[in-house]
């Protein structure tokens, strides 16, 4: 008796679990499908992103080169600071203004700033 018993709930709960799923599923696909239409407007974000780290990265470097933190030839990845590059050795190159000077003087004998 028992044993007909739980065949007899697995019998009705099979049918209902499988339907459950194939809704489930459907409204999964549905779900997927409606979100299709926003896959160009990620494609064009995705290259206003790409834009935008182009723009900075330019920007970036120019600031590094007028600052004189890199030379005009440097890859940033890669780059050197100036001070390194050339203030070894007799002399050092003012930040300020780009002028050589002596590597006794702390000074800028051009512009006046500090070393």
């Amino acid at each position: 008796m028992a044993a007909a018993l739980g065949a007899g709930i697995i019998t009705i709960l099979f049918p209902v679990v499988l339907v459950l799923f194939i809704i489930i599923i459907a409204i999964l696909t549905l779900l997927a499908i409606n979100n299709l239409h926003r896959i160009p407007n990620m494609q064009k974000s995705i290259e206003n992103i790409e834009k935008y780290l182009k723009f900075m990265t330019k920007y970036e470097r120019e600031r590094l080169i007028k600052e004189g933190y890199i030379t005009l030839g440097a890859d940033l990845e890669n780059a050197l600071p100036i001070n390194q590059q050339v203030n070894s050795g007799d002399t050092w190159v003012c930040k300020k203004c780009g002028e050589r000077n002596q590597a006794a003087s702390s000074y800028c004998k051009d512009c006046g700033a500090y070393k």
